[in-house]
C-alpha cells in the first residue's frame, strides 16, 4: 500500500470517528440543556451588588 492510500484510509477513519463524536456532542448537549432547563432557578447566577 502507498504512503498516499495510507494517509486516505487514515483520514476515512478519523472522518468516521468523528461522525460517531459529532452525535455524542450533540447528545450529550441536548441532554446538558434538558437538565438544566428542569433545574428551575437553582442553578440561575444571581446579580449581586457588594457596593
Amino acid at each position: 500500500m502507498s504512503k498516499v492510500a495510507k494517509y486516505v484510509e487514515w483520514v476515512k477513519l478519523l472522518f468516521e470517528e468523528n461522525k460517531v463524536l459529532d452525535e455524542a456532542n450533540k447528545r450529550l448537549l441536548k441532554q446538558y440543556c434538558k437538565e438544566r432547563n428542569n433545574s428551575g432557578s437553582d442553578g440561575k447566577h444571581t446579580d449581586v451588588s457588594t457596593k
